[in-house]
């Protein structure tokens, strides 16, 4: 290993414990001084010199082998590195990250070279002035933390001097020998004390927006979240909708509701056009996120009540773009186009948490999750959740269709209509068949299997017992206005049995187990 300023070890001789949500590169920089190192003589020793490190947003994505490499100069637990950035186990969005470009709700720094062009660092200066020793916090990252959760003040993006973007570790930059507490509270440009930056009150609808907002800041990481008087299970549901409407209410179609605003507080109805929410100033931020938030209190009633006054429709809003159940089904509902099923993707979430809970996977529940007004919207994926038939089950089932068939006379329809479904289950669960498989079957595909010799294995005897017996007894009275050759044919029409016809009768073969399972769920 190569030398430097006489570390020769495989780890370093300090290393100081990081403080409550510090971020990744603030802690690196504390590192570096407390082993008598500038910031960038530490990325040179760790990672090779020269160094990359402060080219890339190490707090969003660190460069590979970061994490492993601090931990084997520390001996910290890997896992423990990694909650120093944006993406560890409580990291502040959803793990699908880009090492460039936006991320929702992640301020971007404009990075070149060692520079920041963006202001993607804010801070709270009493904050800082209240730390023994003054830290940046990963909370400050956040596009929709534009007030401190402590003090309830307005954060900074800023030098309110110079309005330079904050670049702590440049601070170390003609200044060779200088390691002092609190210099990553300077500003790198013209040296203001940041601890001395004015704490301003935050502008506001009512009190009851403020304590939201607040809410968002200190509880971003909760995993669940609510809406009015619903909870939803897991939080980017309501994130989701909230950064829509930070972007829509800029827009052309939101500004006759920014108008209806500005008639109550004064604020302004004209932002300049922004590629995204995450690079406009804090104040817009702020004031985009106040009038968000502040629409989706007492949902839906005083959402809907704004969208009226100033003429809104669905279409308006939604821009056709797919969101979350809870509010586009309200919009569509409310506002014109009629009720709306829930994604996939919020089922198949509502799903993984109830089992992951525990819990049954039933109609009643899904429907609280995912918000949905009628719950047989939810009937198609309750089904999916509920797990497959064991062979011992199956076998239940056909058991519960020969003694069904016991009980009706003989030579009726129905007898032999539960004779076809007893054969045509048997053959998808021996052979492995799919049901759009099994209901095309023809004729000499049944014969060409019970005219087979001898099969190993008793359920594939049980097969051809039960194939040989169906068409000589059951198919013929089935097949006499069919002419197709279809094995199973339908009850109504000739031809094969359509999709819903199949899922009905399977259906109505479980119904004894449904039934069981209906107990327990509900």
């Amino acid at each position: 290993m190569a030398r430097i300023y006489g570390l020769t070890g495989r780890r370093l001789l300090v290393h100081p414990h990081p403080l409550p949500d510090e971020l990744l590169t603030h802690w690196f920089m504390r590192l570096a001084h407390a082993n008598g190192l500038k910031a960038q003589s530490l990325a040179d020793y760790a990672f090779g010199h020269p160094s990359s490190f402060w080219a890339r947003d190490q707090d969003r994505q660190p460069s590979p082998g970061v994490v492993e490499r601090l931990a084997e100069l520390t001996g910290f637990d890997p896992e423990e590195i990694q909650n120093l950035t944006l993406v560890g186990p409580n990291g502040i969005h959803r793990p699908d990250v880009t090492v460039s470009g936006f991320v929702a709700w992640v301020l971007p720094l404009g990075i070149y070279h060692r520079t920041r062009r963006r202001f993607g660092t804010q801070f709270c200066p009493l904050c800082l002035f209240e730390d023994a020793e003054p830290y940046f916090r990963r909370r400050w990252r956040l596009a929709l933390a534009t007030m401190c959760d402590w003090h309830g003040t307005m954060l900074h993006d800023r030098c309110p001097t110079c309005e330079a973007p904050v670049i702590w570790f440049r601070n170390e930059l003609g200044h060779r020998r200088e390691l002092a507490i609190g210099q990553s509270a300077k500003c790198w440009q013209c040296g203001f004390d940041l601890r001395r930056a004015p704490a301003i009150g935050p502008p506001a609808i009512d009190g009851q927006s403020i304590m939201a907002l607040r809410s968002l800041v200190a509880f971003y990481d909760f995993g669940w979240w609510f809406v009015g008087d619903r909870s939803l299970p897991y939080a980017h549901l309501y994130f989701d909708v909230l950064r829509h409407l930070v972007a829509w209410l800029p827009d052309r179609r939101g500004r006759g509701l920014l108008a209806r605003m500005a008639m109550r507080v004064g604020w302004p109805t004209e932002y300049p056009p922004a590629k995204a929410f995450e690079i406009r100033p804090i104040l817009e931020r702020h004031r985009l996120l106040a009038i968000a938030v502040w629409l989706l209190q007492e949902w839906p009633k005083r959402f809907v009540e704004v969208a009226k006054e100033v003429g809104l429709s669905q279409a308006h809003i939604l821009r056709g773009v797919h969101l979350p159940h809870w509010f586009e089904s309200e919009a569509r509902c409310s506002l014109g186009a009629g009720f709306v099923a829930p994604s996939n993707e919020e089922v198949t979430n509502a799903v993984a948490y109830l089992q992951q809970q525990g819990k049954p996977v039933s109609v009643r529940a899904l429907g609280q999750l995912v918000g949905s007004k009628e719950a047989r919207v939810v009937l198609p994926y309750a089904a999916r959740g509920r797990p497959p038939l064991t062979d011992e089950e199956f076998w239940r089932v056909i058991a519960e269709i020969d003694a069904e068939m016991r009980r009706c006379k003989q030579g009726s329809r129905k007898r032999f209509l539960l004779w076809r479904d007893r054969t045509m289950f048997i053959v998808m669960r021996v052979l492995r068949m799919k049901p759009c498989e099994v209901r095309v079957l023809a004729v000499a595909d049944g014969m060409t299997l019970a005219e087979k010799g001898v099969f190993d294995g008793a359920m594939m005897r049980r097969l051809v017992a039960r194939v040989k017996s169906y068409l000589r007894f059951a198919y013929p009275n089935l097949a006499q206005r069919s002419a197709d050759g279809i094995l199973f044919p339908s009850r109504a029409r000739s031809g094969p049995m359509c999709p819903q016809a199949w899922q009905n009768r399977w259906n109505h073969a479980c119904r004894s187990r449904w039934e069981h399972q209906k107990e327990l769920l509900y």
